[in-house]
């Protein structure tokens, strides 16, 4: 092979992950700077009426937050750690142009929405929801292998009060695994059973694939 024909596919190469780099900073700006449908952050309030402006523009950059966590695992499961950023996903797949385009520019794909009642496998639920406690920590810049405290997104539902929400605390278990890993347990709190616990393999609001 001469040497002008590995230059030229050196070349290729680089320019092919140019292209890559540059398209995955360009989504992720673009995630980052979207501004979502006003209609989202009235469904969040006739949900939890409770909820105020301030309350609900945090819901909303938690479901930014979620996208992120989405983009960064490339195409993987990720489940949704929150109930309260769970609704503000259903009302935004209801504007269902925007969401496409905005599926398009920030994925490169359609993100679908697959509910855990849909899932016949609940190890594949527990890693996908083991997968977004893993991105969340490192854009938080937690160790999730011996965490301190919770992001915000496994932190949100509790924070707001969020009826039937997904609350989670860190597992003081000195046991070694995934399970210890994850450091998770969930609490699904509801009026009608308070303190009831839960496995979190079925505690999350479904998880993104493609």
């Amino acid at each position: 092979m001469s040497a002008f024909i590995i230059i030229c596919m050196l070349l290729s190469i680089i320019s092919t992950l140019y292209f890559a780099i540059g398209s995955k900073s360009s989504q992720q700006k673009y995630i980052e700077h979207v501004e979502f449908p006003s209609a989202i952050k009235q469904t969040l309030r006739a949900k939890y009426s409770s909820l105020s402006d301030e309350q609900c523009e945090l819901v909303l950059a938690n479901l930014r937050e979620y996208f992120l966590i989405c983009h960064m695992a490339k195409g993987q499961p990720v489940a949704m750690p929150s109930k309260a950023v769970d609704v503000a996903w259903h009302a935004f797949i209801l504007h269902t142009r925007e969401y496409k385009t905005f599926c398009k520019k920030a994925f490169g794909r359609f993100l679908h929405h697959t509910p855990i009642s849909a899932s016949t496998n609940s190890q594949d639920v527990d890693a996908s929801l083991q997968r977004t406690w893993q991105y969340s920590c490192q854009r938080h810049f937690i160790d999730y292998s011996t965490p301190e405290k919770l992001p915000f997104l496994f932190a949100l539902d509790e924070m707001l009060a969020i009826e039937n929400g997904y609350c989670y605390s860190l597992d003081d278990s000195p046991q070694a695994g995934k399970i210890n890993v994850l450091s998770l347990t969930n609490r699904v709190t509801s009026s009608q059973q308070p303190n009831v616990q839960t496995s979190h393999i079925i505690s999350c609001g479904g998880y993104a694939s493609s």
